[in-house]
Parts: structure tokens; C-alpha cells; sequence
């Protein structure tokens, strides 16, 4: 069944104890003309009975080790939709088909039938690119007794017409016939009725034993040996099938009685299908395990002294170069064919053995006794394979992910997704003639004028190009040291600390083989010189300018190119190359570029633009007569795209040597490429513009050559950008803070922000300079636009005209039914739009958990795949969402359910978010998570002044912290200071001091704010002046959990000067105010201090310290350091109790959190039980 699912068919099926099964497990790979096709038969004496469930898991484990393409198996006893579902999961299947009796991605089944009785399973195979002509294929278990099969298989042909045609053309029929077959319809003690057997006999040959041999034995239980297992081709198939290539296959008896039964067909296209459906071979690769077999590294370090001893010296350090891979490539592949004598291979011709024994012992009875012991020996040859094959099966993965306690999410991830890259290009729409591609040539052909299109670069305007770096500030240059940091020689220790993680390119050759030619002595020299001759004077090995483009499907058609994206797959050494000098780049770039460019650079975080997104869209929604509106640019191929001349001019501009910068042109833009189409290379094709992406360096080279677009916007006057508020009571301000935000970029992803038309037009102009000094391509009808504030008014009062004039007409408000996407956050400005959002993140969350439920996973198996792969997918969207508590009780209930799956009794939540150690699960609590992922905001806002945070050149610290003392009054008659002027930490630390307009949920300060609550706060040990408890609200001065009575809202709110007052005469130290000293709400402050007097409300420690004279501060059951100065209000005090800051040697406080620690700081102790008394023993008695 092709999409169908897999368990439609079977619901209304009885169960019983005998199973069948159909299974499209791999596919071999295609050749050009023919497609091989392996079709294999077993009766697995039921999966679901074995006595170990491991014995299982190894037996399926084996099978998978066969290469079938379409596996039938036989009493399965699958009886239940929870067990098809395992069985599904561990053969990796991709179409099944089951029945209570009875492997290639690019395999489908069709026109599935499954008989009542479930002893037949009938369905139409077909390939998903048309490889071969569909055909039908039958699986069938017949009765083990004579009479019942006798009097099944009379009335088969007639009551199952529809199965077993008249005249089968392309047909196959194999399974356990349970019979041996014999087309002698005279036998009396014939064991199926005359008409199946001529049926047979007319249509049908044998798919196994070859025309006049003998059948080999299929069916062994102690000395009884029969051939009861068929698999049955039709007529059409005889020229197909590859006798040398099919089998009997001895399986251990632990695991069955049957023998396993293997036919290799070649099957062609029809006439009239289209050839883009063939699969080429691709690009050879050198297995990167290769590096670690000590034969092959004596035999490749052999290799390379002898090609070092013939180079030539006249040789380039490059051209020597070419020489050393050349042979490790060469010697790579001999090695892999003396290699290629498998376990496989052995163990085939442990079966052709096993086979022959068998025939021989059939035919003369008397020679048992010379080669019953043979037969054995064989019989346990042929199991000890089998049982190292299923052991050492785990370690292809690399991981032993199940024994170690299934802690690796990775493998299970892979288990999953593998087949989900081996999806063949469809015929695509060629881009000349604008028609449907009809044959693989054609294919290639569209592939190789599109991209040399695309690659070739459109005249440019040197005007545009000189407007748009002259606008560039004069001091926008690299430093010397920065220019000399560049271009330092490449040392050794470089190249050894590369990643070794890398697809290899047009060369074969992985990191670890080229790793060996650098650790070679011989040839280090030569490396040396190789890339610093390539740094310095652009001296490039010529494989360097070769690569393989890979196309991956981005969204939209699937029959145009420009809906892939094409990926470069380059030569290792040449990333090597590439990694090391985008290190420096980066390392050396930041200060050209400017805050508010996110992408690819160190220190700068995409939830940055995220945050200041959400704060922009927050105020635009207060000010409600707000017009302002987001565009968000669409770049058509913006990579593919970039001049080399202008490449080369802003490199220059920025002051990059011209040495590296030659060496650039020279990389990217005398280069040529293949384009892969399913496994065929296209003809070479030459790339004079565009940064290739795959390559490690291109990122940073992009984000230069979009600067100077981003520059003049920025540095437009006429330009305001989107102010937001900041109070001008302050005396410390920076151009950071109180300048607008004008526009947000990552990478080649910007949203501009539009005040009116005007800026539209001012917008416009700068992008059509760009573009023209760039060849960048802007798509006007991609463009999507949003109300900042949600009103949909404003659109056809203002914007429609300006809009629909540039094609733009995707545009979003508060109406629209769902949110847009701006870097994967849902820029949503109505709580329907957010909650439709939230159900479709829970869906994907069901079905990740779906996916995974019938692994059959441990708890803990269970707790390492929705950590790292299932609720990994909230984590950057709740960063910034505040979601309701019904979209986090929703998530627990499914995780819950996930959890305890088929488990009692049940594990509760919290319980399983309790560290191992204390005898949880170690599951991320997703409430707990949100809070700790605030700490890369949190820990600065805390942990730094406010005068120090407005000179930050965070693009949203500065911001935040102005926008929340914005919604603070200018002045108070309540406070004794300016609330504007306090430190941004009073309504961080106080819950009563922050703005009203900031404590609703949806607010940009509501996670922050919720962040700071989770924290455990012991202020016992706390020492503060007493005008710093001056300003802080009553509810914070008091011990809540000693009070019985309730201070209200109204009285917790307000500070506690309306109580206390600064003694003159006491040192400053804090008293109660008398009755002439009250001046605001005199009655709540008499009853406070009424409260205090008769112990209904007990003071906080630090709070109680301040009444205490400097001369008594060491006295006491509690001593503390004396307060020097009473009149200093400073909140650093509060902070260190916090336990996410720590003080440095200089005494600057530095973050000394994470995420884990916050969870570990946050998370609820497990509840400890007293220990159990000792048993008592009257045995023992008291010394």
C-alpha cells in the first residue's frame, strides 16, 4: 500500500494464532536501464511467541541484514494493531500489509486485499518513479492438514477469482504452501487438489530452483526434511529471474524451522514509462572507518612515501597536493574491493553448501552417515554468523544506544528519519521549453541550463555600487591587527583541530583519510605550503574549484527548480580550508556589521530580533492610533545571486587585503559544479556569481555583502524607524536606546518597519540601488506585511494603494485567521491567532510522541527521546510565547500518556522531572524550561545597573530596560525616590513595584517576570541601608508565611515609608513613624504598625537590621557588617542571595548560571522518607 494505512484493512479481522505478513523493507540501488528486485519468503513460526523478547528483536534484526526488497512472512501472529505497529518500527518498513495469519522506500502497495479467513494477502507492487511495471504479488498460508487444505485449495480459484486470474500475467505467489509441490496429478497421496496444481503447472515456474535442478530443502524439524516453501513466478517473469542470485538460506532453529527463501528478479520499465525514474550511482565515497583499520593506514602511508619519491619538483605545492589524494583515493579503492570478501558473502556460501549437503542426502539416504556430521558442521557455521551479524549490527550505527540505557536520541532519530532524504527528484519543468521533462537527459539538461542561468552574472551599475559603499562610515575599515590576523600563516595545529564531521565531495575522501595525509611526515610540508600558497597568492589545488551540488526541497512545486535549494558538497581539505578562515572572518568581522544583523556571527542570538520584535509589536498595540507596519523581505535566490565584482569592491571598502580577497574570487567564481539528479551527474556547469551554500565561509561573506544595503537604511534620516518609549527623566541615555527601529535582520531574512507610504517609497529607493550593484532580485509578491499594532483600519486607509502598486498583497491583522512567521515565532496580534499556533505545536508534539510509542522504550528510553527530540521543538518558540496554563496541561496529559505507555502504576509529572539521582526520569518540566530559557536576558538585567545596561550594545537590553521605566510615573508622593530614576532591578526583584501595564500575560516582561518568581530567594542574611527598605512595598518587608493576617492589595502595594521613617537622631537608622510624622494613607500605616506591635505580621531579618544601631551590629545570636551608609539606596544586595550571579575578583558580578543550573536551583526537592526501623532480632542481644 503506497499512503494508504496499514491497518485500514484488517480491523474487522478475527484473530488467531497463525499470521502473515507483506513487507517493503530497502531497495537496491537502480541501474540505468533495469531495476533488481529482491523478493524473499519465511515462515518466522511466530514473531510474537518467542520465549526472549531480544531473541526477536534479533531475529528481525538479521532479516534486515538480508537486502530484500519485499519480505513475506508467515506466522507472524500479529494479531493486534499495538504489535503491528512494533513489528513496523523494527523492520523500518515503509508499506506493510497484515493479516492475522500471515522493504524499499520507493516500493508502494495498491489494490490490497486480505482474504476473511487471513491466509491470503493479495496486493498490486509498483515502484514510485515507474522503475518497472507494476505486478501483483500474493502471500498464502495454507493449511497444515491434508484434509483441510485439500478442501481450502478446491474452492480457491473460484472464490478468490479476483486474486488468481484466469490468465496471470505478471503475477507471484510464494509462501508456506505447506505441501511439497508436484505436478504428477496421477500421485494418490497427492497433497493439493488436480486443478491448483495444473493452475500452477500452466502460468506459473519455480522462482527458486532453476529449471531441472533439484529443490533444496526448505523445511527441517529434527531429522524430517521437506520442501514446503514456494515462491511461484509467473510466465511473464521467466526471462527476469537471476537463478545464480536466488537462495535457500539456513536459519537457526531458535529462530525457525523454515528456511529462508530469496529470488533476485530484473525487471524493466514498460515501453511508454518515463525514464526519469532511473537511479544513477552518485558520487564514490571512502568510508571514513577506513582511518582506523591499522592494515589499511600501513598500506595508504606505503602508498604516499613511494608517490612522494616520484613527484616531480618542478611540481606546484598544489599540483603535489593533487598527487597525494590522488593516491589515497586510488589506494582506498583497492583496498575496499580486497575487502569486499563480506561476512555476507561467506555466509552465502555457507548456504550453497548447506543446499548442496541437502540435495545430495535427498537423493542417497546411505550417505547419511558421511555427511549427517558435515551438514552439522555448517548448520553451526552458518548460526554463529548469524548470531555475530545481529550482535555487531548496533555498532553500524555507531551507537549502543539500547544497551547503554537508550541515552542516545540521536540513533532513534536516524532510526526514524533515514528514509526521509532518499525521496527521487520527480520530472522536473524544464526551464527553456517550460515542458515536463520525459527522459533522465532531459532531466539533467534542465538542471545544467538553470543553474548556468542562475550562475551567470547580469551586467551591474558601478554608480550603485559606489552610492551604496560611499554612504559606508569612513571609520567602517578592518584594523591592522584584525588584517594581519587574516592572513597569518596556516599552521599545523590548524588543520589537526578541524572538525572531522564532513561530507565528503567530487574526491571521495572523508576528513579522516585526508587527516592522514596531514599526519603523514612526509607530506607536511607539502600541506603546509598547499593552503598557505592558497591563503597568500591564490593558488588553489584544482579540485578546490570543483564541487557537487545536491538539490534539497525547500516548499512549493516539486517539478521546479526553483523550489531547491542546492547545496554544495566540497572537497573535505577544501571546508578545512574554508572553516579556517570563516573563524577568522567571524572573529574579525562583528565590528563591521552592524546590532542589528543576527545571523552567523559570535555573541549574537536570533531570539535577540525575536525579543525586540515582540517589544516593538507590545507598544504598537498600546499606542492604538499607531500606523506603523512590518515588511518582510523575500530575496529571490539571494546566495545564488551575489556579483563577484561587487563582492570583491566591498570586501576592498571594508579593508580586507586584496591578497585574500583574490583569493575569494578565485575560490568561489572560477569554479564548476555537477548537479546530482537522483544518482546522475549533469554536464559541468560554471558559477561566475553566488556563494556556494555548504561552504563553511559563505555565511559571513554574505552578511558583508548585504551590510552596506542594511548601512543606508540605518543611516536614512528620513528613515524614523519604530520608536519606542524611554523616559527622559533619565539622565544616562544612549543612541541604542532611544532610537528607532527601523529594521531586524538574520542573514538575508529582514523586516523593515514603515511608518507611513513615505517610507515605503524611501525603502523602495534603496533597494533598487542595491539590486543594482548586487544583481539581488526582490520579490515583491512574497513580500508579506503585518499591522505592528493589529488594526485592520489602517490598510485601507493608508497602505492598500502603496501596497498592491509593488504586487504586495499578503497582508496580516488582527482578522487573519493564523499568525505569519518571522524566524520561526508567530508574530500573532489576537489570542486566536496564538492559540491556533499552540495547536498546531501540540499536534507535533502527539505526533512525535506517536512515532516513538511502540519502540518499545524504557522510561528512560522514553525521557531521552521527548527531551531531546520531541520537546526540543517548543524551546525556541516558547523562548519568547507566553502560553496559557491550558496549552501546558494539554502537553502533560500527552506526555503523560507517552510516558506510561503500557507501564503501572502510573509515573506521575513530577516525578519524572526529578533528577535521576533523586529518582526521577530527568524530564525537562516544559514550565520550568520556559523560565530557564529567559536567562539569556535575565542574567544582565539582573545582574548589571541600569546605566550600565543603556550603554550596552545590545540591540535589546537597552530597550527593555527603557521601555519598562516608561510605564513607571515620573514621580510619586508614595516613594521617596523618582520610581524612572531607581535602578530597573526594584521592579525585577519586588513584584508590587512593577507597571500595571506590564503585569499582563501577553506582555514582553511577563516571561522575565515569571522567570524571577521561580527562584528560590532567602533574604535572611541580607544587609541594606535603610533608605534602600524605604522604597521597598510592605508585602516584600514581611514574612508571608508567619502572617495570619492578609495585607490586601491596596495596603501591600504601598512602600514601607509610609510606616517608617530615617531617624536623625539614631545613626539613620529605620524607626516607626509617630502620629504627627504620617503623611499618606495614615490610617493603612497605623494598622500596619497595630499588625507589627501584636505580632499578627512579622518582619523580614533585613528589614528588622536597618532598627539596629551601627554599634550593636555585632552583638547578638546574628551579627552583620554595619551599614555605612543609611542614606544609599542600592539593590545589589538582593541579587546575591538570587544564586545566578557571582562576584569576580575585580568585584564585577558575572552570570555564573545556565539552563541546567536553573532547573537544578528551581526544580522541587524529592521528598525524603524517614528510614525504616531495624527489624527486631531477638537472636541479638544488647552488649
Amino acid at each position: 500500500m503506497s499512503s494508504l494505512d496499514p491497518y485500514s484493512d484488517i480491523e474487522t479481522i478475527d484473530s488467531s494464532i497463525d499470521t502473515a505478513y507483506i513487507s517493503n523493507i530497502t531497495s537496491n540501488p537502480l541501474d540505468t536501464s533495469f531495476a533488481t528486485l529482491r523478493v524473499g519468503t519465511l515462515n518466522c513460526r511466530g514473531l510474537t511467541k518467542t520465549a526472549a523478547i531480544s531473541t526477536r528483536q534479533h531475529f528481525i534484526r538479521y532479516l534486515r541484514t538480508r537486502s530484500l526488497d519485499l519480505l513475506a512472512l508467515q506466522e507472524t501472529n500479529a494479531s493486534s494493531s499495538s504489535i503491528q505497529d512494533q513489528f513496523n518500527l523494527q523492520f523500518q518498513d515503509t508499506s506493510s500489509i497484515w493479516s492475522q495469519h500471515c522493504f524499499s522506500s520507493d516500493i508502494s502497495f495498491s489494490n490490497s486485499i486480505v482474504s476473511i479467513c487471513g491466509r491470503i494477502i493479495s496486493t498490486t507492487i509498483s515502484h514510485a518513479s515507474d522503475a518497472f511495471e507494476p505486478f501483483s504479488a500474493t502471500v498464502v498460508y495454507f493449511p497444515a492438514s491434508r484434509s483441510d487444505r485439500i478442501r481450502f485449495l478446491s474452492t480457491i480459484l473460484t472464490d478468490f477469482s479476483h486474486v488468481f486470474s484466469s490468465s496471470p500475467s505478471r503475477s507471484i505467489i510464494l509462501g508456506d504452501f505447506n505441501y511439497t509441490y508436484s505436478n504428477v496429478s496421477a500421485s494418490r497421496n497427492r497433497q493439493a487438489p488436480a486443478q491448483w496444481l495444473q493452475y500452477l503447472n500452466d502460468y506459473f515456474i519455480d522462482g527458486i530452483t532453476a529449471p531441472g535442478a533439484t529443490p533444496a530443502v526448505e523445511f527441517q524439524r529434527g531429522l524430517s526434511q521437506f520442501c514446503i516453501d514456494y515462491v511461484f513466478l509467473s510466465s511473464y517473469f521467466s526471462s527476469s529471474v537471476q537463478y545464480e542470485h536466488c537462495s535457500t538460506s539456513y536459519v537457526q532453529p531458535a529462530w525457525s524451522d523454515h528456511f529462508l527463501l530469496s529470488c533476485q528478479l530484473r525487471l524493466y520499465p514498460s515501453p511508454d514509462a518515463s525514464s526519469t525514474s532511473a537511479v544513477g550511482k552518485g558520487l564514490w565515497r571512502a568510508h571514513p572507518n577506513l582511518a582506523r583499520n591499522p592494515l589499511f593506514k600501513k598500506l595508504l602511508y606505503t602508498a604516499l612515501s613511494k608517490c612522494l619519491d616520484t613527484l616531480e619538483v618542478s611540481l606546484s605545492a598544489a599540483q603535489k597536493w593533487e598527487q597525494l589524494k590522488l593516491t589515497t583515493a586510488q589506494t582506498a579503492k583497492s583496498f575496499a574491493l580486497r575487502q569486499s570478501y563480506t561476512l555476507s558473502r561467506a555466509e552465502d556460501l555457507l548456504h550453497k553448501k548447506h543446499s548442496g549437503l541437502s540435495r545430495k542426502l535427498s537423493a542417497g539416504p546411505s550417505l547419511h552417515p558421511v555427511l549427517d556430521p558435515q551438514l552439522k558442521v555448517v548448520e553451526e557455521q552458518l548460526a554463529s554468523l548469524q548470531q555475530y551479524q545481529f550482535e555487531t549490527l548496533p555498532l553500524r550505527s555507531g551507537i549502543r544506544w539500547r544497551e547503554r540505557g537508550e541515552v542516545s536520541a540521536g540513533f532513534l532519530k536516524r532510526s526514524v528519519a533515514s528514509r526521509a532524504s532518499k525521496k527521487l527528484i520527480p520530472p522536473l519543468i524544464h526551464p527553456t521549453s517550460l515542458s515536463r521533462c520525459t527522459t533522465k537527459e532531459e532531466m539533467l539538461d534542465a538542471a545544467a541550463t538553470y543553474y548556468t542561468g542562475l550562475y551567470s552574472p547580469d551586467p551591474i551599475d558601478p554608480q550603485a555600487i559606489s552610492d551604496l559603499l560611499d554612504a559606508l562610515p569612513a571609520s567602517l575599515r578592518l584594523s591592522d591587527a584584525d588584517s594581519d590576523l587574516v592572513m597569518a600563516p596556516i599552521t599545523f595545529d590548524d588543520l589537526v583541530e578541524a572538525p572531522d564531521k564532513s561530507s565528503p565531495g567530487q574526491d571521495g575522501l572523508p576528513y579522516q583519510l585526508v587527516r592522514l595525509i596531514i599526519m603523514h611526515p612526509g607530506c607536511r610540508e607539502i600541506t603546509l605550503a598547499t593552503f598557505n600558497n592558497a591563503l597568500s597568492f591564490a593558488d588553489i589545488p584544482p579540485s578546490w574549484l570543483e564541487s557537487c551540488v545536491s538539490l534539497l526541497l525547500k516548499k512549493g512545486a516539486l517539478d521546479l527548480l526553483q523550489n531547491w535549494r542546492p547545496i554544495a558538497l566540497i572537497n573535505t581539505d577544501a571546508k578545512v580550508f574554508a572553516r579556517i578562515l570563516s573563524a577568522r572572518m567571524i572573529a574579525t568581522a562583528s565590528s563591521l556589521i552592524n546590532p542589528y544583523q543576527t545571523g552567523f556571527l559570535r555573541g549574537r542570538f536570533i531570539a535577540d530580533n525575536g525579543m525586540l520584535m515582540k517589544l516593538v509589536m507590545e507598544h504598537a498595540k498600546f499606542s492604538h492610533s499607531s500606523s506603523s507596519i512590518g515588511l518582510l523581505l523575500d530575496q529571490e535566490k539571494a546566495y545564488d545571486r551575489v556579483h563577484p565584482t561587487y563582492l570583491r569592491a566591498v570586501l576592498l571598502r571594508f579593508g580586507f587585503p586584496a591578497a585574500l580577497v583574490n583569493c575569494f574570487s578565485h575560490l568561489f567564481f572560477d569554479t564548476h559544479m555537477v548537479i546530482n539528479i537522483n544518482g546522475f551527474l549533469s554536464a559541468r556547469v560554471a558559477q561566475h556569481r553566488g556563494l556556494k551554500q555548504g561552504d563553511p565561509i559563505s555565511p559571513i561573506l554574505f552578511n558583508l555583502a548585504f551590510e552596506p544595503l542594511l548601512r543606508r537604511i540605518l543611516s536614512d534620516s528620513a528613515l524614523s524607524g519604530f520608536a519606542l518609549p524611554f523616559p527622559i527623566s533619565l539622565t544616562v541615555s544612549t543612541p541604542a536606546a532611544t532610537s528607532g527601529v527601523k529594521m531586524l535582520a538574520y542573514a538575508d531574512d529582514i523586516v523593515c518597519f514603515q511608518n507611513s507610504p513615505s517610507d515605503f517609497g524611501r525603502l523602495q529607493h534603496h533597494l533598487r540601488v542595491y539590486s543594482a550593484a548586487s544583481n539581488a532580485l526582490v520579490n515583491f509578491h512574497k513580500i508579506e506585511t503585518i499591522s505592528l499594532s493589529g488594526s485592520a483600519a489602517i490598510y485601507g486607509s493608508l497602505w492598500r494603494s502603496a501596497l498592491l502598486d509593488h504586487n504586495i498583497t499578503s497582508w496580516h491583522n488582527a482578522r487573519s485567521p493564523s499568525p505569519i512567521r518571522y524566524l520561526g515565532y508567530p508574530l500573532y496580534t489576537s489570542i486566536t491567532q496564538r492559540n491556533i499556533f499552540l495547536e498546531q505545536l501540540l499536534e507535533t508534539v502527539r505526533q512525535g510522541c506517536l512515532i516513538h510509542k511502540h519502540r518499545g522504550l524504557s522510561v528512560r528510553g522514553r525521557s531521552t527521546v521527548l527531551n531531546s527530540l520531541i520537546l526540543s521543538k517548543l524551546w525556541h518558540v516558547l523562548r519568547l510565547v507566553p502560553v496559557p496554563v491550558s496549552f501546558f496541561n494539554s502537553l502533560t496529559s500527552v506526555i503523560s500518556s507517552f510516558i506510561n505507555f503500557r507501564i503501572f502504576p502510573r509515573i506521575s509529572i513530577d516525578t519524572a522531572c526529578l533528577p535521576r539521582s533523586q529518582g526521577g526520569l530527568g524530564l525537562i518540566h516544559p514550565q520550568l524550561q520556559q523560565c530557564a530559557l529567559q536567562l539569556r536576558w535575565l542574567l544582565p538585567l539582573l545582574c548589571q545597573s541600569t546605566a550600565l545596561l543603556l550603554s550596552s550594545p545590545s540591540i535589546v537590553l537597552p530597550r527593555l530596560v527603557g521601555f519598562l521605566l516608561s510605564q513607571h510615573p515620573s514621580s510619586s508622593l508614595l516613594y521617596r525616590s523618582p520610581p524612572q530614576q531607581l535602578d530597573h532591578r526594584f521592579s525585577l526583584l519586588f513584584p508590587c513595584r512593577r507597571p500595571n501595564s506590564l503585569r499582563h500575560t501577553e506582555s514582553s516582561w511577563s516571561l522575565l517576570s515569571k522567570a524571577i518568581g521561580r527562584l528560590p530567594k532567602d533574604f535572611s542574611s541580607t544587609v541594606v541601608s535603610a533608605s534602600m527598605c524605604l522604597e521597598i512595598p510592605l508585602a516584600s518587608v514581611i514574612l508571608p508565611s508567619s502572617s495570619p493576617v492578609e495585607l490586601g492589595r491596596s495596603l501591600a502595594q504601598l512602600p514601607s515609608s509610609i510606616a517608617y521613617i530615617m531617624s536623625s537622631d539614631r545613626d539613620s537608622c529605620l524607626s516607626p513613624r509617630r502620629s504627627a510624622e504620617f503623611s499618606c494613607h495614615p490610617n493603612l500605616a497605623k494598622k500596619f504598625l497595630k499588625w507589627v506591635k501584636r505580632d499578627d505580621v512579622q518582619l523580614s531579618p533585613f528589614f528588622v537590621r536597618a532598627f539596629i544601631h551601627s554599634s550593636f551590629s555585632s552583638f547578638g545570636h546574628s551579627p552583620f557588617l554595619q551599614v555605612e551608609d543609611h542614606t544609599v539606596v542600592d539593590i545589589t544586595p538582593f541579587v546575591e542571595p538570587l544564586s545566578i550571579c557571582s562576584s569576580s575578583g575585580s568585584g564585577q558580578r558575572r552570570p555564573a548560571s545556565s539552563t541546567k543550573a536553573y532547573r537544578k536551583l528551581c526544580c522541587p526537592q524529592a521528598v525524603t522518607k524517614p528510614p525504616l526501623p531495624i527489624p527486631y532480632n531477638p537472636d541479638i542481644q544488647a552488649a
